[in-house]
């Protein structure tokens, strides 16, 4: 009887909880930045964002995505050096109404990134590559404009700082300009 009344408060207790989350999927600007032997290079490429959060209320939510950081590839005669990261991540999401249906935003969070480094030597036929995890905090800020009371367009700007580093000091740096849509439930 007891496991009965219980699945039944866990089952009346769904549409609440439910009530307060939120997905979002967005479209990004990455910029990477590489640092090798005192040299950075900047490239630029697309990547895509997922996330589901959970509001506690109007201004606080947490939140855990998936951030591609899309692909950095630099080329001189036959060599090419790449590097492709992907990171997620988990943070905590501070919101300020500015209007009813515009709002300001900044979160804090952790990030776990896993890339593939590696370069081509065509003059060599000779390939290596290696994949790097690595955790590092992220940090971002955004503004949201309410179309309907479920559907939000959104846009963010996030710092990864180092994606990937080594024992000799070279790292890829990552950053993100992204836009998109938050549907809450």
């Amino acid at each position: 009887m007891k496991q009965v009344v219980l699945l039944a408060a866990l089952l009346a207790a769904v549409p609440a909880f439910a009530q307060n989350m939120y997905v979002t999927g967005q479209v990004a600007r990455v910029e990477h930045k590489l640092s090798v032997d005192d040299v950075s290079i900047k490239d630029n490429d697309t990547g895509v964002t997922a996330a589901f959060g959970y509001k506690f209320n109007p201004n606080v939510a947490v939140e855990a995505g998936y951030l591609y950081l899309g692909e950095f590839s630099q080329s001189a005669d036959d060599y090419t050096i790449y590097a492709k990261p992907k990171s997620f991540y988990g943070a905590v999401v501070g919101t300020l109404p500015v209007t009813p249906a515009f709002s300001l935003s900044a979160k804090v969070g952790v990030a776990r990134h896993r890339t593939k480094v590696g370069y081509i030597d065509r003059e060599w036929d000779d390939a290596d590559s290696t994949k790097v995890n690595k955790t590092s905090a992220l940090f971002g800020i955004g503004a949201a404009f309410q179309v309907t009371p479920t559907v939000a367009v959104v846009a963010e700007y996030t710092r990864l700082g180092k994606v990937a580093d080594d024992e000799y000091g070279d790292s890829v740096k990552a950053s993100l300009f992204s836009a998109g849509v938050r549907v809450s439930f």
